[in-house]
């Protein structure tokens, strides 16, 4: 199902969601970016289904390709979708999985800032 929702995600789009990753590199570790912030025209739903499809970890993605049809068919009749996001606590882990230097780097600066300065 992730490579049905890669296809999804390409026709959405019109492009590759990965395409600064080098070949060999297994893009299924990556989350790939919100279609929304490519075009806005795409439903939430939508997007929901495509995300879902595509989550890196195969425990989240959908577990059947039935389950993913009736979200498919919920989202294009603009019905709320079964399929839900990430919360905000795994969000963040993965931000901090992808970026360790900078999720490092501001906690460092502020220990280290001087309490009389301002902002």
């Amino acid at each position: 199902l992730y490579a049905l929702g890669l296809v999804l995600w390409e026709l959405l789009a019109l492009r590759h969601p990965f395409p600064d990753r080098e070949r060999g590199v297994r893009v299924s570790e990556y989350a790939a970016p919100g279609l929304r912030r490519i075009d806005r025209r795409i439903t939430w739903e939508m997007e929901t289904v495509v995300s879902v499809a595509l989550d890196p970890d195969p425990n989240r993605r959908y577990p059947m390709a039935r389950a993913m049809a009736t979200d498919l068919v919920c989202a294009l009749e603009g019905t709320p979708v079964v399929a839900r996001r990430p919360g905000p606590v795994l969000r963040m882990r993965r931000w901090v999985r992808r970026h360790p230097t900078a999720s490092i780097r501001q906690p460092a600066l502020e220990a280290f800032k001087d309490p009389r300065s301002e902002g």
